[in-house]
Parts: C-alpha cells; structure tokens; sequence
C-alpha cells in the first residue's frame, strides 16, 4: 500500500455558482464523509489532488487547518467530458483497523508463450478488480504473471491468490486470455471458398455434359 498527502480547507457555502468560483481559481469542491457522521465540504487545489490522483495511492491522507488529519480513499471523481478536468470528488473515511472495499487495477507481468511463440492474440479483457481488506492491506495493483499461458488459454479472477483480504469480483470473469490468430482464421476461410468454387465449377461441367 501507498499514500499521499493532500492539503484542503473547509467550506461553509455550497451551490453551483461557488463550485463554479473554486474552479475558476483551480480548486475543487470536495465532500468528505464517514458512516455514522455527518459529511464535511471541502475545497482542494487541483494540481494537488491531480498529483495525488496520479500517485497511484490507495488511502489519501487529507491535511484539514489545526491539524486534523482524515485517512481515506477516493470514492468518486466526476470529470469533465470536454475538457477532462475534476470537477468534484468524493472521498471516503476509513479507519485503519476497519476493513474497506476498493477497486485495484491488474498489472500483467511477462510475455504469453501464445503470444510469443504460437502466433496467438494477446486480449487483455478485464483491468481491475474489487476487493476487500484493510486500509493499509490494499496493494497498488495486483500482479498476474501471463509467460504461461498458451493458444485457448486463460486467466480469470479465481486463480489470483490474495492472502490480504477478499475478492468481491466473480470468480468465472476472464482477466486475460490467448486467442488463435485471425490470419489463420482468415486462411481457413479462403480454403473453404476455394473449395466450393472448385465444387460449383465442377458442378457446372458436369451441367454441361
């Protein structure tokens, strides 16, 4: 697990137009909040929370003015379909000693003996997963190591070992799999149209006589 530091200030009002002021002087409206208390407004700047974001971090320290500090995690960011800027984040209070629900994206590591030496397709299907653990027990990514993998083969979630914590994720989805090469699909076709050309051809010499 890693985290990161982010400094933010408290906000006593809340609207459209005020979000849209905090954005105009490269801030974010944030909320933050924690089961069985009532949520905090925030305001973070966002080439901060932007280098935070990129970090890869799992639990985010937020640095609140007389030295409050709230461990949590990023529960929700909403960004800008045009420009693809934040513009709002949700983050989520977590206790270190309470086990929490995250998202982890999977890393592949090495190269398909499909791929490398069986022509086959490499098709990266499924990149992150959920699971279940404890603040400081959420790894950066969950490795999953392919060099074995032939033709037809595959990895699916039920074959990553976790010891940490739980997968919430289905077992049966696919992460990664080999598939056989289209060319060799494409050559299966055109032998078979061959063939019933070939078929027809004689078929209609046969007419003729």
């Amino acid at each position: 697990m890693s985290d990161a530091n982010l400094a933010a200030v408290l906000r006593t009002e809340s609207g459209k137009k005020v979000a849209k002021a905090l954005r105009r002087s490269e801030e974010i409206p944030a909320i933050y909040y924690i089961h069985g208390q009532d949520s905090i407004a925030l305001s973070i700047e966002k080439k901060n929370f932007l280098a935070a974001y990129k970090s890869e971090a799992q639990v985010i320290t937020l640095n609140i003015k007389k030295g409050k500090k709230l461990p949590t995690i990023i529960r929700d960011v909403q960004w800008d379909p045009v420009t693809e800027e934040p513009l709002h984040v949700d983050f989520m209070g977590v206790k270190m000693d309470e086990k929490v629900t995250s998202t982890v994206p999977i890393q592949l590591i090495g190269e398909a003996i499909g791929v490398k030496d069986q022509g086959g397709i490499l098709q990266f299907i499924l990149r992150q997963i959920d699971i279940e653990s404890l603040p400081m027990d959420i790894p950066e990514s969950i490795e999953i190591d392919i060099s074995g993998l032939n033709v037809h083969e595959a990895f699916h979630v039920s074959d990553i070992v976790f010891e940490k914590g739980e997968i919430l994720t289905e077992g049966q989805n696919v992460i990664v799999s080999v598939a056989t090469p289209k060319i060799v699909e494409e050559a299966d076709t055109e032998e078979i149209e061959e063939t019933e050309e070939t078929t027809t051809e004689e078929e209609g010499a046969e007419s003729e006589e």
